[in-house]
């Protein structure tokens, strides 16, 4: 088994992707450039997007490039992502995944189940990396229940129904230099009022100690686990690990969930991109 060379790793969600290279002289570059999601972007803004991402990233010429996309949700996104790829990389052998396919990756089992929680959200159940079954993944406006583009409009939407505590609305107007309203109107006139919404999750984490915020939480969360994990039948026992940055900074009230619903809860890993590099470093060449 032999060290893996000039592969480049493409971990990508909604709101950002993480970049991984090892070149011929064996020294690791990372980067973090913008999301790049087919099913809510444009492919001019695909294009423009992954195009800034190549040129910061260098005049790499990687043998191999992996993408582990949110949105690939089928094969015309497979191909359309697959073909952007091969315009900025000609040389290289291009394979692309969706997102849960990193995540079982990430996990490291040879069967179970695995959910994303991060921008989006969705889970699967797997067997020696084939997914078998899959809930969720239908964006913010079918589901992504739990997600961090979910609990940012839940947030916003208590506070323009004063449903918190006082100070939780006065906090986010302070920290955004903008009043309720204003906010709201951001989200509907932005270009991408998803990632608008996931903007203010960050704020669910300052808030937390506000017993009703962690109700919305614990809530949001419930939710998540009740349309997915455990509408897969025959899931107790079953080890579930958790993926994405959502399950990592609320992990106490996940924990606390999965035990209402007897959810064996495995591992949570809160920077997936870091797992997937461990994974091709170890796979055979």
């Amino acid at each position: 088994m032999s060290r893996l060379k000039n592969i480049l790793i493409a971990e990508s969600g909604s709101t950002k992707t993480d970049w991984q290279y090892l070149g011929q002289d064996g020294a690791p570059q990372s980067l973090r450039t913008a999301g790049l999601n087919p099913n809510s972007m444009s492919a001019e803004a695909l294009r423009e997007t992954l195009g800034a991402a190549v040129r910061q990233l260098g005049k790499l010429q990687p043998e191999q490039v992996f993408l582990y996309g949110s949105g690939i949700s089928g094969a015309p996104q497979q191909v359309q992502m697959y073909d952007l790829l091969h315009l900025f990389f000609p040389h290289s052998a291009i394979v692309i995944h969706n997102d849960l396919h990193a995540a079982l990756r990430v996990s490291g089992r040879n069967a179970g189940i695995v959910a994303i929680l991060g921008t989006g959200s969705n889970a699967c159940r797997y067997e020696a990396e084939q997914i078998t079954l899959r809930r969720g993944g239908h964006g913010y406006l079918l589901g992504d229940e739990g997600s961090g583009t979910d609990l940012g409009k839940h947030l916003l939407k208590g506070c323009l129904q004063g449903d918190f505590e006082p100070g939780v609305g006065d906090y986010i107007q302070a920290a955004e230099g903008a009043t309720l309203l204003e906010i709201r109107t951001s989200v509907y006139q932005s270009s991408r009022p998803g990632q608008r919404l996931s903007q203010l999750c960050p704020y669910v984490s300052d808030l937390i100690a506000f017993p009703a915020i962690r109700e919305m939480v614990h809530a949001r969360l419930m939710l998540f686990l009740e349309t997915t994990i455990c509408k897969m039948g025959h899931y107790e026992g079953v080890p579930a690990d958790f993926v994405g940055s959502v399950a990592a900074h609320f992990r106490s009230i996940l924990e606390d969930c999965c035990r209402q619903r007897g959810i064996t809860m495995g591992e949570v890993y809160g920077r997936p991109a870091e797992r997937l590099w461990e994974y091709h470093q170890a796979a055979p060449v």
